[in-house]
């Protein structure tokens, strides 16, 4: 049977595979090859950061979801500043369409979040909610013999 430490050890080769993947097919010579698939420049790109970024919340599940999605959008932009360094078209429309992937995966993890927090803290407002990393790193201090 698999674990959860398996997948995500497995998930990180993907995203590797993957990347590379990403980087040759939107900087190599390979314009407009989402038509052979039935899609448009827009639908190829949201897809391809969806995946990406579902890619990401495996292969780091002890990463915060927000700061793995703000780096992905970074990550869209770059790439079309690559682009555009290199000869092919850079338009802020494809990196709309990578925010627009990139939310797609993010938006469910946050309302499942928030489902979680209306089990366990109904009563609690937003700001009143335990802080959840001040705990974790409060348990991971070493203790001292003295």
């Amino acid at each position: 049977m698999l674990t959860p430490s398996q997948i995500s050890i497995s998930a990180r080769g993907l995203l590797c595979l993957g990347a590379l993947v990403i980087v040759v097919l939107m900087l190599g010579p390979f314009q407009g090859a989402e038509r052979h698939f039935g899609l448009n420049d827009f639908a190829a790109h949201a897809i391809a950061f969806y995946g990406l970024t579902a890619l990401c919340f495996l292969a780091g599940p002890r990463l915060r979801r927000n700061d793995i999605a703000l780096v992905l959008v970074a990550l869209g932009a770059a790439m079309e500043v690559a682009q555009g360094v290199t000869g092919r078209s850079a338009s802020f429309h494809d990196l709309a369409a990578d925010a627009v992937g990139v939310f797609a995966a993010w938006a469910p993890a946050q309302i499942e979040t928030l489902r979680r927090l209306a089990r366990e803290h109904p009563h609690l407002r937003l700001n009143e909610l335990p802080d959840r990393r001040a705990r974790r790193s409060a348990q991971a201090k070493p203790v001292r013999a003295v």
